[in-house]
């Protein structure tokens, strides 16, 4: 039988949309422990935790150019408005 990694944290996912400071617009899944509200995600542990990953990316420039990524992380001090939208995804999706 194998044995659970100790480290290992479950995570679910949620579709968000978010706006950067440099006209930046990214569509993704954050991914968050569970029972944990988006605000209070973005704005713990800054200074400990000052990225977040997102998966199943579209990056979308100022001129409209669009992009696809299957991880990015983003800083989150350029990060201006994040908007969920949808309800948060069961794990492993």
């Amino acid at each position: 039988m194998p044995v659970a990694n100790p480290l290992y944290t479950p995570k679910i996912g949620e579709r968000v949309y978010i706006y950067l400071v440099n006209g930046v617009k990214i569509e993704g899944i954050l991914h968050m422990p569970p029972r944990t509200r988006l605000t209070d995600n973005l704005n713990k542990q800054v200074k400990e935790k000052p990225f977040i990953p997102l998966t199943d990316a579209k990056i979308t420039d100022p001129d409209g150019k669009e992009n696809q990524s299957p991880f990015i992380i983003i800083n989150k001090n350029q990060i201006t408005i994040c908007v969920p939208l949808t309800a948060p995804a069961k794990p492993g999706q």
